[in-house]
């Protein structure tokens, strides 16, 4: 599984990483993304948000084809998650 925040630079390096692992044999097979702290999951009504928001489609829609449709995205969340907040979340 490979974790990404919504961004284009992040998905290009963790795509680079990925790939020059494998050229280098150490032949990482990943079939799941997480998309982690995503406004668009939001459905945020803030105009700056939203438009921030609008940003990560193209490369939430690059994941999916990378990935073959294996993600997921987790919105962003103003609180830190962790403790009885993480399992509700996981449950």
């Amino acid at each position: 599984m490979l974790r990404s925040i919504g961004k284009g630079n992040i998905l290009r390096k963790a795509t680079v990483q990925f790939e020059n692992r494998n050229r280098r044999g150490f032949e990482i097979n990943s079939k799941w993304w997480i998309i982690n702290a995503s406004l668009y999951a939001t459905a945020t009504t803030n105009k700056t948000l939203k438009a921030k928001a609008s940003n990560e489609i193209e490369w939430i829609n690059k994941v999916d084809k990378h990935s073959n449709g294996n993600f997921a995205v987790i919105e962003w969340k103003a609180d830190e998650i962790k403790d009885k907040k993480l399992l509700d979340l996981i449950q």
